[in-house]
Protein backbone atom coordinates (compact mmCIF):
# COMPACT_ATOMS: atom_id res chain seq x y z
CA UNK A 1 0.00 0.00 0.00
CA UNK A 2 1.35 3.37 -1.00
CA UNK A 3 1.48 6.23 1.49
CA UNK A 4 -0.80 9.06 0.36
CA UNK A 5 -1.03 12.58 1.66
CA UNK A 6 -4.65 13.71 1.44
CA UNK A 7 -5.27 16.76 -0.71
CA UNK A 8 -6.62 19.68 1.19
CA UNK A 9 -9.02 22.32 0.01
CA UNK A 10 -7.33 25.40 -1.38
CA UNK A 11 -7.06 27.94 1.40
CA UNK A 12 -7.14 31.71 1.14
CA UNK A 13 -5.75 34.02 3.78
CA UNK A 14 -8.21 36.68 5.01
CA UNK A 15 -8.09 39.21 7.82
CA UNK A 16 -11.07 39.31 10.17
CA UNK A 17 -11.86 41.90 12.80
CA UNK A 18 -13.41 39.97 15.66
CA UNK A 19 -14.74 41.66 18.80
CA UNK A 20 -12.44 41.09 21.78
CA UNK A 21 -15.16 39.37 23.80
CA UNK A 22 -15.68 36.84 20.99
CA UNK A 23 -11.92 36.26 20.68
CA UNK A 24 -11.76 35.38 24.38
CA UNK A 25 -14.59 32.87 24.00
CA UNK A 26 -12.97 31.29 20.93
CA UNK A 27 -9.62 31.07 22.74
CA UNK A 28 -11.31 29.32 25.67
CA UNK A 29 -12.95 26.81 23.33
CA UNK A 30 -9.64 26.19 21.52
CA UNK A 31 -7.82 25.62 24.80
CA UNK A 32 -10.52 23.29 26.16
CA UNK A 33 -10.69 21.25 22.94
CA UNK A 34 -6.90 21.37 22.40
CA UNK A 35 -7.24 22.70 18.85
CA UNK A 36 -6.07 25.89 17.19
CA UNK A 37 -7.95 29.18 17.27
CA UNK A 38 -8.11 29.00 13.47
CA UNK A 39 -9.69 25.53 13.52
CA UNK A 40 -12.41 26.73 15.93
CA UNK A 41 -13.22 29.70 13.69
CA UNK A 42 -13.33 27.50 10.57
CA UNK A 43 -15.64 24.99 12.26
CA UNK A 44 -17.92 27.83 13.46
CA UNK A 45 -18.10 29.22 9.93
CA UNK A 46 -18.87 25.78 8.48
CA UNK A 47 -21.60 25.26 11.09
CA UNK A 48 -23.14 28.66 10.34
CA UNK A 49 -23.10 28.01 6.59
CA UNK A 50 -24.68 24.57 6.90
CA UNK A 51 -27.37 25.85 9.28
CA UNK A 52 -28.36 29.04 7.49
CA UNK A 53 -31.97 29.54 6.59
Amino acid sequence: MKFKIPKEVTQISKTLRIPETDVKIIEEIAKKEKISFNKVVIEMIKFAISNRE
